[in-house]
């Protein structure tokens, strides 16, 4: 299936091989149709074929998927306060807004194993405020390491810790003092995989 990313033009030859029979195909009605049925994979192991972007053969097997940019979005109402209150308001649009005195937000992170994470930001009303992505140990209360840091609508890219480890680790994402009337509005993390 070699070059099959090529465009067909009309009355060219297409370059996934050679021609089979004419211009016209051995049917003669459907050269398209007619080049793909003579494409085979001969050995088992797709050797003929070749990768797009991101993709990586080796010895005719893929053996990953490099560098693919992925996003997890967070809405507002997922920043919680870490114990039981009243004093916030829970938009049908997914704004949460801090109804009286200083509220400390915090929302869980979920992404894939040994992904990276490559930059994050929370958006807010109140730029002065500041967020952290942190990690904590997952089977104990241990102290939280920061792996990112900065005012709201600010986003962070010099990130700490970057590779997830769900196995000894579990992520947050907090929204510190936040004062009457300030929104947090979602959370946007950008992450790479490397699946293999």
């Amino acid at each position: 299936m070699a070059g099959l990313f090529s465009q067909y033009a009309s009355g060219a030859q297409l370059p996934a091989g050679p021609t089979v029979g004419s211009t016209l195909g051995v049917s003669g009605v459907n050269a398209i149709v007619d080049r793909l049925n003579s494409i085979s994979d001969t050995d088992g192991l797709y050797s003929n074929m070749q990768g797009g972007s991101g993709i990586n053969f080796v010895g005719g097997s893929i053996i990953d998927l490099t560098n693919k940019t992925s996003f997890l979005s967070i809405n507002g109402t997922e920043f919680l306060p870490p114990t039981q209150s009243s004093d916030f308001t829970r938009d049908i649009t997914g704004v949460i807004t801090t109804d009286v005195g200083v509220l400390q937000l915090r929302a869980s992170v979920h992404l894939p194993h040994n992904s990276v994470v490559t930059e994050c930001i929370v958006y807010s009303n109140d730029a002065t405020e500041v967020w952290t992505l942190s990690r904590h140990p997952i089977n104990s209360d241990g102290t939280a390491n920061t792996m990112a840091t900065a005012n709201m609508n600010t986003a962070d890219s010099s990130i700490s810790d970057a590779t997830i480890d769900n196995s000894t680790r579990r992520y947050t994402l907090g929204a510190a003092n936040q004062d009457s009337g300030d929104t947090v509005r979602g959370a946007l993390i950008t992450y790479t995989t490397n699946y293999d």
